[in-house]
């Protein structure tokens, strides 16, 4: 069915969301979204695949086959189907990913797999979608349907300050006595409310969200002793980063009464860093894992968004006097309720922490995408009105990782040129006088690269190679300046192809250590020195087929704002300036003397200039 006959079908999802509307609506996206991943995968596994066989491990084996694709992940399940003439035998076998890198998938397999297993032999593979996170889902908005839940939703953001709000706190990040804004979030999170509408800290980039929320956790965690907290994000990474901080806080004595990080039962033991395994229920009691009653015993437990809903069907409602979700504006609105549906009460502060100007939420289906699937609850509460806004929401305005040339940009173009740079002067100067920039004291270049972007026939996915040679320029001056290191610098991509060759080319130079990624790897990261290649280099009448993913602004907001003290962006310049926001940018760099042309274009303009003399 097309996109248009799919939406005049289900008329709610061209509806505004309401009160009315709010679960179907949602189900539906949800849904849209399973069966787009679902359909994206299997056209691309619609063949038959070599396998390899690599190892044993104790309980499964392991095997790998080669494929190029940015759809799956680590943890998806592939059915696995053996190839019987021009058919396949009907006996299937279940497969988890247990890796990916460039060109291959890893596949973990149950021991009988092997007593199969022809190395000769073809398979079809057929993926399944984990149906578990959208079953969570569809079972908090079920639970929506049942319970009030209006005041978190739909809240009106009237709040009633009590006498909590007199106790003038002692923070225990000093930096906090002269941040305004940090000070006044801390403080209202910290002195209840009567109302469950959540509290927003928006955070730009720089500005210490997540150390804004770890003073309040601090503060709740020491002031109120009979709090339970509750800390969530959307990826385990995040969550990780959050426990490891807090076990530096609290003292390890009380480590293993006071904080437990809670994986899901599939995750791989493995990944857990080793800082933190003495304090999570992979590791330390699997009886955890059996009853979820027995994480109620901690003062603190932490966990992503879909794993924490499990206590919401154990009846403890109202159980956790704060829930605190990280990285709100990267989680879709029903993920984000998971955790909250089913364990709030009137009593209980939700406290979301994010930023809508940077990454939407991750999915396939650009119907629910064109649905409103992609407003993330803590945008759309901030958008909701006026009166919530100036009650509800702290914006955080001083910029502690960047140079102020860096964030000039972003600033004007996302946040209503609010954000101070505060960063220390030392710090974000040092290369100020570096010989290589074109402006001496403004850290900013633009350097135009002429050249044509290219794909494999085995991968839609771009890469451009004389942005690499460039980058490498600039990487290999930038490791004969003194004091610099490889870890000092990072090259942020917008394909994923362009990540691997750059990474390759590097390693050929025996550079292992400088991180190369996507702009999603770089999300609440940040670097010294950052090297941006745009890739996309081939000029057309259509915007949208010359610069692809280029055109999203939130993707450009990330990728110039994780620098402290060097930004250099690699590209087309006359395919950039198509988009609004890399025109900005370009013409910034135009302005104050950073923009480097192209040789190839520059003699092409001087001989159009002589010409035009004669």
């Amino acid at each position: 069915m097309s996109k248009n006959g799919l939406l005049s079908n289900c008329p709610v999802l061209r509806h505004n969301l309401t009160k009315k509307n709010y679960v179907e609506k949602m189900k539906l996206m949800i849904d849209l979204c399973l069966k787009s991943e679902y359909a994206n995968v299997n056209i691309l596994l619609n063949s038959y695949f070599k396998i390899s066989f690599v190892r044993e491990d104790e309980k499964t084996d392991i095997f790998e086959f080669e494929i190029n694709t940015d759809e799956l992940y680590v943890g998806a399940s592939l059915y696995v189907y053996e190839k019987d003439g021009d058919s396949v035998h009907p006996i299937r076998y279940e497969g988890r990913i247990k890796d990916l890198n460039s060109d291959f998938a890893t596949l973990e397999f149950p021991k009988k797999f092997l007593r199969i297993f022809d190395p000769d032999k073809e398979f079809y593979l057929h993926y399944q979608p984990t149906n578990f996170n959208a079953f969570m889902m569809h079972a908090a908005l079920d639970l929506i349907g049942r319970e009030n839940f209006e005041d978190v939703i739909f809240p009106k953001g009237i709040i009633h300050k009590n006498h909590e709000d007199s106790l003038k706190l002692n923070f225990f990040n000093k930096q906090m006595n002269d941040n305004k804004e940090q000070e006044m979030a801390v403080q209202q999170i910290f002195s209840k409310k009567d109302c469950r509408a959540p509290f927003i800290v928006f955070g730009p980039p720089g500005t210490g969200k997540t150390t804004t929320i770890l003073e309040a956790i601090k503060q709740v965690y020491t002031m109120k002793k009979d709090a339970k907290i509750l800390v969530c994000a959307p990826f385990n990474k995040h969550v990780d980063e959050i426990t490891m901080k807090l076990m530096e806080f609290i003292p390890k004595a009380e480590h293993k009464k006071t904080l437990h990080r809670c994986y899901a039962s599939t995750y791989d033991p493995s990944e857990i860093p080793k800082k933190i395994k003495t304090v999570t229920n992979l590791v330390t009691d699997q009886e955890e894992l059996k009853n979820p009653g027995l994480f109620m015993n901690y003062q603190i437990v932490l966990a992503t968004l879909i794993t924490a809903g499990r206590f919401a069907y154990h009846n403890y409602k109202g159980h956790f006097s704060h829930i605190f979700v990280d990285e709100a504006a990267f989680a879709t609105e029903p993920e984000t309720l998971v955790p909250l549906v089913g364990q709030i009460d009137e009593n209980t502060q939700i406290i979301l922490a994010g930023d809508p100007k940077q990454l939407d939420p991750v999915f396939k289906s650009e119907q629910a995408r064109d649905a409103g699937y992609d407003v993330p609850l803590i945008q759309r509460l901030m958008d909701s009105n006026q009166n919530y806004r100036d009650t509800m929401v702290i914006k955080l305005l001083n910029n502690y990782r960047s140079h102020p040339a860096i964030i000039k940009i972003p600033n004007e173009l996302f946040y209503q040129d609010e954000l101070k740079a505060c960063a220390d002067v030392k710090e974000y100067s040092r290369f100020c006088s570096w010989p290589h920039l074109p402006q001496k004291d403004f850290p900013v270049i633009f350097h135009d690269v002429f050249s044509q972007e290219v794909r494999e026939k085995s991968d839609p996915s771009f890469f451009n190679l004389k942005e690499i040679e460039v980058v490498y320029s600039y990487v290999n001056k930038l490791l004969k300046t003194p004091g610099v290191k490889q870890t000092d610098i990072g090259i942020i991509v917008t394909y994923r192809k362009q990540a691997l060759k750059i990474s390759a080319y590097l390693e050929k130079k025996s550079i292992k250590n400088v991180t190369v990624g996507t702009v999603e790897k770089f999300l609440s990261s940040e670097k010294e020195v950052t090297i941006i290649s745009t890739v996309r280099s081939c000029l057309n009448d259509e915007v949208e087929s010359s610069v692809g993913f280029l055109k999203n602004p939130k993707r450009f907001n990330v990728a110039l704002t994780r620098a402290k003290a060097l930004e250099i962006v690699v590209g087309n310049a006359e395919v950039l300036k198509q988009v609004p926001c890399w025109g900005s940018f370009i013409s910034y760099c135009q302005e104050n003397n950073s923009f480097i042309e192209d040789k190839l274009r520059e003699e092409k303009r001087k001989s159009k200039t002589k010409k035009a003399k004669k």
